[in-house]
């Protein structure tokens, strides 16, 4: 609620309530992790060392998409998973990615870990986040040791006009 007050020799001023200011929101108010959240998806840069943290301590690392098109057709590189559903895939995915949709993930985890190998890393994308990171913590809890999330997903991936396939998953 805004009020005018007018002092002597000047111009109405607007002066503001208690209850402006409680409502009021800065940077203080916000909690660290959200703060750092944001700085991430705004910066969208990441120097591959970045983790989202997870229940039992461990994390998954946040991957930019130059590395990955840096190691796209390299062997042993990590194994691409594509959560989205399989008519997403097909509209198009990376080169080489592998499609579990995320309703599908834990019966094919034991595929997955085969397919990988004891120290194999498995980086995970979806649309825009939401499966990704779902996917990858139910990952990191099966025991997967080496978890990663593509940042900005596979809607930043075509923005950016970086390769894309089309068709079903090998």
């Amino acid at each position: 609620m805004r009020h005018s007050a007018e002092v002597s020799g000047s111009h109405k001023t607007p002066l503001r309530d208690q209850e402006d200011r409680e409502n009021e929101s800065t940077i203080e108010s916000y909690p660290p992790p959200l703060i750092l959240s944001l700085l991430l998806l705004v910066g969208g840069a990441s120097s591959g060392n970045d983790q989202v943290p997870t229940a039992k301590g461990g994390g998954i690392r946040l991957v930019s998409q130059k590395e990955i098109a840096d190691g796209l057709g390299k062997k042993n590189g990590p194994l691409l998973l594509d959560v989205r559903t399989r008519r997403e895939f097909a509209g198009g995915h990376l080169p080489g990615a592998l499609n579990v949709p995320l309703g599908e993930i834990r019966r094919h985890l034991d595929g997955l870990q085969q397919k990988l190998g004891p120290q194999g890393e498995i980086i995970v994308y979806c649309e825009a986040g939401g499966r990704a990171e779902a996917a990858g913590r139910t990952l990191l809890e099966a025991g997967f040791a080496r978890v990663g999330h593509m940042l900005g997903d596979m809607s930043a991936w075509r923005a950016a006009k970086l390769p894309t396939h089309k068709g079903t998953s090998p």
